[in-house]
């Protein structure tokens, strides 16, 4: 189990800064929260479809772990929520 969560977070990883910047960049242009997490579904569903027809090789180590790639997308993205929540507070906190 623990294993999953930490081959989760390892291919969360390299969209992390992304992310962050895209929350923090939203907040200051007065973007509500919602509209954010639908624009960050919209980019992951993309990522998904990139990774689905480009990277597929890249895919077996989270495969050998049984995890889907769907189930690895969905799980990054909740991942993505919880730090637009954490962004929307950290900016709030600032101003």
């Amino acid at each position: 189990m623990t294993s999953k969560i930490r081959a989760v977070f390892y291919f969360y990883r390299q969209f992390i800064l992304v992310s962050v910047l895209l929350n923090f960049l939203f907040l200051f242009f007065g973007k509500p929260i919602s509209l954010i997490v639908i624009f960050k579904l919209f980019l992951s569903s993309l990522v998904f479809y990139i990774y689905k027809t480009s990277y597929q090789n890249q895919l077996y180590f989270y495969q050998n772990l049984s995890l889907s790639s769907i189930k690895l997308f969905v799980f990054s993205f909740l991942i993505d929520v919880i730090f637009v929540m954490l962004s929307a507070g950290i900016y709030s906190l600032l101003l």
